[in-house]
């Protein structure tokens, strides 16, 4: 897409992304035991993909599943919060976006980043607490974001705010011990979809007018996108839409306008508009069973990923539905092992 630009980190970042798994993911175990869940590779439109079957009795059932509250009590990690990373115009006045740092206290050198981003349909959802607390003692840092709300304003006001938070991290990383050429972004849902934005859009002309410290770059080296939606024009124009009224619902307040009044407006915030060659890698983690966003989404994401030479990879959770109930495989010790055992070795 004309007026892309791009740090090539893609490569080195690919690491740092795939940590973000750690709600999910499954890049091949050390080890062969009963406890583990079951992998096979299916094919499906061109695109291939890892469904894996979860075993139910490794899933958590604790009240702090995603230990955000022992994270937030670790003596050996500081927690900043509430810092101001920019203002923005809402439907009623100006509001401060605030984001919140969760650092290794022990770090010796800059610490790569996790910029977590909420979901919640874009019209709710916080900031605080990021779903990958666990990352932080693997020495990797954690910047959970606020953004305008549908409520607050309508697209493309959600990737600016996005992007604005890029460019402040870039542009205080020396002062927070960060690294801001490895960044991975990654989100849940209506998170997903603007942290898989990120990646597919570095320079769009169009999304990087509004925000501040315009001199930074808003380049992101990678993304994950659980359960997210991708192609919202796509989604439109589907003829079973009354099966998926929280997206459909949720799609209309963050345009402001129906299908029919405006398509143009749906391709322009759905990420399969803006896929090239040199995007960066992006990982996709879906329930079979999820009934707010159809594993389709998914789909036609990585169809057009692989169309075009992007690097991605796509796993399916058989029997899961959308986000993450308290007996989710994403929070599993055996997920996370899974990802230290690929950080160890690749990075």
């Amino acid at each position: 897409m004309a007026g892309k630009i791009r740090t090539n980190k893609a490569s080195r970042l690919w690491a740092v992304c795939v940590i973000m798994i750690g709600i999910s993911l499954i890049v091949g175990c050390a080890e062969d035991n009963s406890t583990a869940s079951t992998e096979e590779v299916k094919l499906i439109e061109g695109v291939d993909y890892i469904r894996i079957a979860p075993n139910t009795e490794t899933m958590p059932t604790a009240q702090d599943r995603y230990g955000v509250r022992s994270l937030k009590e670790d003596e050996n990690v500081r927690w900043i919060r509430g810092i101001v990373y920019g203002q923005a115009k809402t439907f009623k006045g100006t509001k401060d976006l605030l984001l919140d740092l969760y650092l290794p206290k022990e770090a010796q050198s800059p610490t790569p980043v996790v910029l977590w981003i909420h979901g919640g349909g874009w019209e709710n959802g916080t900031r605080n607490n990021p779903r990958t607390p666990w990352v932080v003692r693997h020495g990797y840092a954690i910047v959970s974001i606020e953004y305008r709300l549908s409520g607050e304003a309508h697209w493309p006001a959600q990737i600016e705010d996005c992007k604005s938070a890029v460019r402040w991290l870039k542009a205080n990383a020396k002062q927070y011990n960060l690294d801001g050429e490895r960044i991975c972004a990654i989100g849940g849902s209506a998170g997903a979809h603007l942290a898989t934005m990120l990646a597919v859009t570095c320079g769009v002309e169009s999304l990087e007018k509004n925000g501040e410290n315009q001199a930074e770059s808003s380049c992101v080296q990678g993304a994950v996108n659980l359960f997210g939606p991708t192609d919202l024009l796509a989604h439109a124009r589907r003829t079973d839409r009354s099966k998926w009224l929280d997206y459909d619902h949720a799609s209309r307040k963050l345009i402001g306008s129906s299908y029919k009044d405006a398509p143009e407006k749906y391709a322009q915030a759905s990420v399969t508009s803006y896929i090239t060659p040199d995007d960066p890698p992006i990982l996709t983690v879906h329930g079979s069973k999820d009934a707010t966003v159809p594993f389709e989404q998914a789909i036609l994401l990585h169809k057009k990923l692989k169309q075009v030479g992007v690097e991605n990879k796509l796993y399916e959770l058989v029997g899961v539905g959308h986000s993450a109930p308290p007996d989710s495989f994403w929070v599993t010790e055996e997920a996370q092992q899974r990802v230290l055992n690929y950080l160890e070795k690749y990075l």
